[in-house]
């Protein structure tokens, strides 16, 4: 088994991502002994940064101002 992931975690999810479905996500904040925020975007796909790169760069630096 691995550690827990030590550090905060953002993570971005593409609502029409065809290979990970909604429950491939639940406890995934079990490996986290952080904060963990996740990003749900709709009509964004597996590759979020390329369908929705504005939406994408705006939330992280936000995010990453905020640490």
């Amino acid at each position: 088994t691995y550690p827990p992931i030590q550090c905060p975690v953002l993570q971005f999810h593409g609502l029409e991502d065809p290979y990970l479905l909604k429950g491939a996500l639940d406890g995934t904040w079990d490996w986290i002994d952080n904060e963990y925020t996740l990003v749900t975007i709709p009509d964004a796909g597996h590759f979020v940064h390329q369908d929705a790169p504005e939406i994408v760069t705006r939330r992280m630096l936000s995010w990453l101002s905020e640490k």
